[in-house]
């Protein structure tokens, strides 16, 4: 046990590659106001919902503050809902969060279950690991068959429509003598913040229509276990 939560790789609890465990601090003030964060919770629902509505539960790996998991909680009432993060400062606000919701300190490459849940998901996380492949490896064999993973990642396919506006924010960040925060593009006034959520509504409404985008800010995937093996 580590900080009141189940340890299965406390070596790296306080420090890993990829992230900066002081950032959960700055998330956990930023995520209920953003217009991102929020935005991708309800596609996040919408793939749940769509993609596997039988699912009885579902696994987030790194779930950091876990803001995420308390809107799929809240969502879907039904669901038996799980949580890791590799980090014990993301566990610590996760628990205020997720009240009587298991979350386990854990390595992604390192998965301790087998064909133990619907659903597994990872979002904006696989990016952090360099052993990508194996933590893929992983989840597959934590997923119970004919259930399935969802994925996000920073490449295409959504946050499509405020693509220049991303990457006109991200070049002012880029001059040599400022120091790169990743929070900045999250703190907008509130008239920005509800501008631009009522823009991924309407790309929300386009995905749930059909719609591909050849290019954005993200890539949503979503994938299933065959129920026979293949």
């Amino acid at each position: 046990m580590l900080g009141g939560h189940l340890a299965f790789a406390p070596e790296l609890a306080e420090k890993s590659e990829g992230f900066d465990a002081s950032y959960f601090g700055r998330l956990a003030d930023l995520e209920p106001g953003s217009f991102w964060f929020r935005s991708r919770n309800r596609l996040l629902c919408w793939a749940l919902e769509h993609y596997f509505p039988a699912a009885q539960s579902f696994f987030e790996i790194g779930c950091g503050t876990g803001f995420g998991l308390a809107h799929i909680r809240k969502e879907f009432p039904h669901l038996t809902v799980a949580g890791s993060e590799v980090f014990s400062k993301g566990l610590s606000f996760a628990s205020e969060r997720l009240p009587g919701v298991d979350l386990f300190q854990m390595d992604a490459r390192q998965i301790p279950f087998e064909s133990e849940f619907d659903v597994i998901g990872a979002f904006d996380v696989l990016e952090h690991i360099g052993d990508d492949e194996l933590v893929l490896s992983q989840m597959h064999r934590a997923v119970r068959k004919g259930g399935g993973i969802l994925l996000t990642v920073p490449q295409h396919s959504f946050v499509s429509l405020l693509l220049p506006l991303m990457l006109v924010a991200r070049l002012k960040q880029r001059p040599a003598n400022r120091e790169f925060d990743p929070a900045a593009e999250f703190r907008l006034s509130a008239p920005a913040n509800y501008l631009l959520e009522r823009v991924m509504d309407v790309e929300r409404a386009m995905i749930r229509l059909g719609v591909s985008f050849p290019a954005g800010g993200s890539l949503l995937l979503i994938a299933k276990r065959p129920e026979v093996a293949q």
